[in-house]
Formats: C-alpha cells, sequence, structure tokens
C-alpha cells in the first residue's frame, strides 16, 4: 500500500531546532528520509495570564506562559536554505492577526526561492488574548479571516487587486513576483469545528486546496464536510476539485500504536499526515528528533 505524505509539524516549537545548525541537521535528515515537509505554527506572543488558554490539543493544553517559538515564515525561509526537495508547511498562519498583502508577499517570495515548496495553511486562529495584544477585537477573527483570505488569494494570483472591506482596505495595488503556482494550489484551510465548521468549508471550497483538519473534530465528519467544501467550490464556479486532507498524529516513539493510527487516518480520508514527534513535549535533541523521524518514517514506509 502506497506510503501517505507525511511531515513534521510543530518543528518551530522544538528547542533542539532554535540555532540554525540544529534547524538544518534536523530538515536534512527528514529531506533524506523522505518526509513530505517541514510544518510550523504560528504564534506572535504568549499571554501571561494561564486562565487565556482554554484550547487543549492531544488532550492537554500544549502552549503556556514564556513558551518559546519561533516566528512561523521566517523559519520556513531558513529551512528553505538548507533544503531542495522537502516541503514547506504552515499549520497554520493566523491570517487574521497579520495583514494580507504583508502574508502574500512573505509566500511569494518563500515559494519563488524554494523553487515551489510552500504549502500555505491559514486559519483564524484560537488564542483570544493575543488577539487583544495584538491589537485587534478577537470578536471579529471571523469576518477580518474571511476578507484576508480573498485579498490574499486575489494578491497572489491577479496581476492588479483592490478589495474594499470592513477591515481592510486595498487600493488599486500589484504585488511581484507571484508565485509560478495558482493561490489556490498554495493554500489550504485550517480549523472548523462545531459551528465553525460550514464557515471553514465555505473558505475551503472558494479559496482552498486542501484541509487543515482541527484535531478534536471526530473524523466522521470529514466525509460530510468535504461535501459542503465541494458544493461552495462548485458555486464559486471551479467545478470539480480534488482537495487534501491533513490529519494530525502524535509518535511517542511507540511504533506499533502509530502503524495502527496511520491506517485510521487513511481510513478517514487522509491525502496526507502531520505528525507531531514525541507527542507534545519537547525533544531533547537533535539526535533525539531524528531517531524518532527514522522510526516514524519506517513504519509509514517512507523511501528516503
Amino acid at each position: 500500500m502506497r506510503s501517505l505524505p507525511l511531515s513534521v509539524g510543530y518543528a518551530n516549537y522544538q528547542p533542539a531546532l532554535m540555532d540554525a545548525g540544529g534547524l538544518r541537521a534536523f530538515a536534512r535528515a527528514l529531506e533524506d528520509l523522505g518526509y513530505a515537509g517541514i510544518q510550523v505554527q504560528d504564534h506572535v506572543a504568549y499571554p501571561w495570564d494561564e486562565n487565556a488558554y482554554t484550547y487543549s490539543a492531544g488532550g492537554r493544553v500544549s502552549h503556556h506562559p514564556g513558551q518559546e517559538v519561533l516566528e512561523a515564515l521566517t523559519f520556513l525561509a531558513a529551512a528553505s536554505s538548507a533544503t531542495t526537495t522537502l516541503g514547506l508547511e504552515t499549520s497554520l498562519v493566523v491570517l487574521p492577526q497579520r495583514h494580507p498583502l504583508v502574508v502574500a508577499k512573505q509566500a511569494a517570495t518563500i515559494d519563488r526561492l524554494s523553487g515551489g515548496r510552500l504549502l500555505l495553511g491559514v486559519g483564524p486562529g484560537w488564542l483570544e488574548a493575543e488577539m487583544a495584544a495584538l491589537g485587534w477585537d478577537p470578536a471579529t477573527r471571523g469576518s477580518r479571516m474571511d476578507e484576508a483570505l480573498e485579498v490574499l488569494v486575489r494578491a497572489l494570483d491577479d496581476p492588479r487587486v483592490a478589495f474594499g472591506g470592513e477591515h481592510f482596505a486595498v487600493p488599486e495595488v500589484s504585488l511581484e513576483p507571484r508565485p509560478a503556482r495558482p493561490a489556490r494550489e498554495l493554500v489550504w484551510i485550517g480549523g472548523g469545528e462545531g459551528g465553525a465548521l460550514r464557515r471553514a468549508m465555505t473558505r475551503l471550497g472558494r479559496w482552498g486546496r486542501g484541509w487543515l483538519v482541527n484535531p478534536r473534530l471526530p473524523t466522521e465528519a470529514i466525509p460530510g464536510a468535504l461535501e459542503l467544501a465541494r458544493e461552495e467550490a462548485r458555486r464559486a464556479g471551479r467545478g470539480e476539485i480534488e482537495l487534501g486532507v491533513d490529519l494530525v498524529l502524535l509518535f511517542d516513539g511507540d511504533e506499533e500504536r502509530a502503524g495502527a493510527a496511520l491506517e485510521r487516518r487513511r481510513a478517514a480520508g487522509a491525502t496526507r499526515v502531520s505528525a507531531f514527534l514525541g507527542g507534545l513535549d519537547p525533544a531533547p535533541s537533535v539526535d533525539a528528533l531524528v531517531d524518532l523521524a527514522e522510526r516514524l518514517a519506517s513504519v509509514a514506509g517512507l523511501a528516503g
């Protein structure tokens, strides 16, 4: 059975990768092992109030005051310079808290200099205290996300773009150079659970190539959600499109459990998997990360 493309997530949170040498060595190891990509998450500032952390990934809170994390797009630019084929992935950029033209410029630059290796995952975010610290109302993140996503895609695709919205006003401008691929091949949409699921699928159908599924969403909800996205794609004039599905895997070193988890994700419709090496715990060294990556690559049947 063909192996699923496998990326390593949470990379910009690993203490062992917070220096240039460690990052270069690890990125090259992933490339040699046959991984599809290296993936980062996006946080700018962590609130000091412990009560701000209402989100739990993998069953427990994985963020805290004083958390060290390297800026997502800068991290990928550094990883790009150390590799030649490894994918460069955001899962995800919190789009409402960045101006979409700036994100478009950064994305186009990374994609151009890497030879077309960017996967740009975007989403509305969850950490409300961080949003407030950056000077905008968390209650507006849905509408800001919708506007920013349209500006982002149009800026990457069109030679001239203008937009007038409630949150973003863009006079007619050009953004060059643009990626060789259409933006809808670069952009993946993150999130979507509960009442936000339909809105996420609307974004995916209009603007995206694939879905970075919230780990808290039951996998049995995936097929119905994707049909909502396909319906929106048809309404938007995109016709019948293939949509990618990225599911998260926490790998703590248990190879038997990882193999079963990979098969469950395949059965749930995953077209790719993002693995958090060590689960949600930081690895003590680059060597420890490479060891985990080698073991998971063997389980997954990657061709290094």
